[in-house]
Formats: structure tokens, C-alpha cells, sequence
């Protein structure tokens, strides 16, 4: 972030724009099944949207300002998806919904969401023992959509979302394939999102909602685990801290029910947790000739 961009927010006493839209931006793309859905959420959330096209009318880039931040000539200052962070830019969000489109949707995202999570995790566990089938750098950054979805629901939430938004910043170059796990994850985080938007947290979403911090500090743990394995010490660190910070939601400790079984879990900060089956119970892309712009949003 530029030092201009700092000095402005510490003078109007505000979030500096870059991270304020950052967040905004991955919310409604996890919240949207595309383009049309995606610009739509934003220019309700009171954001500006500029969009260019093609003469065909497809979309070639976006990029999104705050309302009432102007340059000195009164000039909205915008930023494209891949200025606020490489998974915003409209490659990757397009690819993110192509993946999201592959999975079923299930009437009820809030207890599938812990099955879903813990379908991960053995995913990367077996990556990581050399067994496994689909790609652990897909999981990481499929899961942080996950958390992006239950953001702001409570204080643990909200930095377990902040702490992770480091974890999943992958390596330059890293080549993403995103198997079924992961189409998943984007899938019942959509849901989630929608119902959140429509309903809250429904109260009946209680206990699913402890079982999805288990289920997701267990992934974090293990996802931590598969960083410090390729040397990224730092995203392992913050994937811990995204794991501790949801450690509160059950005590430190708690018990999780996966496909009929009870597992009991310990999740010591640091420390990746024992699970034991029981069986006691079951700026957008460059000018193209003809491309038009489009400005939607603000209030």
C-alpha cells in the first residue's frame, strides 16, 4: 500500500480504500455465481463499478472505487480487481465460478459445511503423505472463501478471516487446479452467504456453526502443516493464527460429528489438533479497439 494511501485514510479517521474494497470485493465474489450477480452486489453495497466490454459485450476487466473517495479534480479513484489482490483479479474470479458452477448445491449449507471443510482436510493430509488426488494449493485458496463467508458473524470470525487472508496468499506463478473438494468449498460458501444475506444466522445454525470452526481449525491446522512442508513459513504461521483464533468458539476443545462419527478434537494453539474416530457414535485489462466502459453504483 502507498504512503499516500495511509496518510489519507489516518486524515479522514477511515480504512484505507485498498483494504476496504479488497473485503468487499471478496465477499461479493463469494457471494455470486458470476459476473452479473458480482457487479450487482457491489453497486447495492454502495460501491462504484466500472465495467469494460467487448463490441460481443463480454466482459474484459473491472475495477471498483469507493463512494465520496476522490482524487483533487473530484475523480473517483478506482482500482482494478488485480490491484487490490492477484485471487481479485477477473481471471481468477472467473475461473473461481466456473469451479463453483461444478458442484451440486444442498438444501442445508450449514451442516454441510463441516463435511465439506473436513473432506478437505483428509484431502491435504493425504497430499501431504504423498497419497493424495487433488491439488492442496487449490484447498488453501478454496477455503478462503470459506472464511470470507463467515466473516464479521463474531469477533473470533473476523480475525480468524483476517489471519488467514495472509495464509492464502499463495506463491507468484502458483498454478491453481481446483478438483471436486474445492468446487465444494467455493459452492456451500456461496450458500452460506446467500442465506446470510437473506436470513442472518438462523438460530438452528448454532450448533452447525461450532461444528464448522472445529471442522475448519482442524483444515487450517492441516493446511498450516502443508506450508511449513514447500518452506512458506510465514502463510503456515498466519494459517495457525486463523486456527487459534477459532480455537475460543469451542473451548479449546470439543467434539466434531463427521458421517456418523464422533471426533473428539484438541486444538492447543500452535499445535495442530488430535483427531480420534470414536466409535461410541455413528486496472483492467489493457485497451482493446472497440472495448466500451460501463460505470454503475454509488450513492
Amino acid at each position: 500500500m502507498a504512503r499516500g494511501e495511509r496518510e489519507k485514510a489516518q486524515r479522514e479517521g477511515r480504512e484505507p480504500a485498498r483494504v476496504e474494497l479488497a473485503r468487499a470485493v471478496r465477499e461479493a465474489a463469494v457471494g455470486s455465481g458470476g459476473p452479473a450477480e458480482f457487479v450487482e452486489l457491489l453497486t447495492r453495497a454502495g460501491y462504484l463499478v466500472e465495467v469494460r466490454r467487448a463490441p460481443s459485450g463480454g466482459l474484459l476487466g473491472y475495477k471498483v472505487a469507493r463512494a465520496g473517495d476522490v482524487t483533487a479534480t473530484g475523480e473517483p479513484v478506482f482500482y482494478s480487481g488485480s490491484k487490490l489482490a492477484p485471487d481479485l483479479s477477473l481471471p481468477r474470479l472467473l475461473r473461481a465460478w466456473e469451479v463453483a458452477g461444478r458442484a451440486r448445491d444442498v438444501a442445508d449449507p450449514w451442516s454441510a459445511a463441516p463435511r465439506r471443510v473436513d473432506a478437505a482436510r483428509r484431502a491435504v493430509r493425504a497430499a501431504r503423505r504423498g497419497q493424495g488426488v487433488e491439488d492442496p494449493d487449490g484447498l488453501i485458496h478454496a477455503a478462503h472463501s470459506v472464511t470470507t463467508a463467515m466473516r464479521g458473524t463474531s469477533g473470533e470470525w473476523t480475525a480468524a478471516v483476517d489471519h488467514y487472508d495472509r495464509a492464502a496468499r499463495l506463491p507468484r506463478g502458483t498454478a491453481l487446479r481446483e478438483g471436486a473438494r474445492a468446487a465444494g468449498l467455493r459452492r456451500v460458501a456461496r450458500q452460506l452467504m446467500r442465506q446470510r444475506r437473506i436470513l442472518g444466522i438462523p438460530d438452528e445454525a448454532g450448533a452447525a456453526g461450532v461444528a464448522l470452526a472445529l471442522a475448519l481449525s482442524s483444515l487450517l491446522r492441516e493446511i498450516a502443516a502443508w506450508q511449513r512442508d514447500r518452506g512458506r513459513a510465514h502463510q503456515a504461521d498466519a494459517a495457525l493464527s486463523a486456527a487459534d483464533a477459532l480455537t475460543p468458539l469451542s473451548g479449546g476443545q470439543g467434539t466434531l460429528v463427521i458421517d456418523g462419527l464422533l471426533l473428539p478434537v484438541s486444538a492447543a494453539p500452535g499445535q495442530r489438533p488430535r483427531t480420534q474416530p470414536s466409535r461410541e457414535h455413528g486496472v483492467p485489462a489493457r485497451a482493446t479497439t472497440g472495448a466500451r466502459i460501463e460505470r454503475l453504483g454509488g450513492r
